[in-house]
């Protein structure tokens, strides 16, 4: 009996922020094709949400956040590398990092 495919729905219901939706949709992708898609889409949805925090010093997000942001955005990075891409880039053309940004939020 072959095995079955685990139920998006399950995952998206534990997300805690908003653009771990995209995130899930991304990494959960069975169809090789769209991978590479959903991973533009996420990456565009987590700059936003960098930049929202960037923007407004009253919503900084927490450290936590940021954090699975910066995990959020590797996973991506390493995503895409094992499907052959070396530099994937979101839909925006910004790099799948955040790295030097979400450092420079929490200092």
């Amino acid at each position: 009996m072959p095995a079955q495919k685990p139920d998006k729905r399950c995952y998206l219901a534990l997300v805690k922020y908003e653009w771990q939706k995209s995130y899930l949709t991304t990494v959960l992708e069975t169809d090789s094709a769209l991978i590479e898609k959903r991973a533009a889409e996420a990456t565009a949805v987590m700059h936003t949400r960098i930049q929202e925090i960037e923007r407004n010093e009253s919503n900084k997000g927490s450290f936590r956040e940021l954090v699975a942001l910066e995990e959020a955005l590797r996973g991506i990075q390493v995503l895409c590398e094992e499907m052959g891409r070396k530099n994937c880039h979101s839909s925006t053309g910004q790099p799948l990092t955040g790295l030097a940004l979400i450092g420079s939020l929490i200092h």
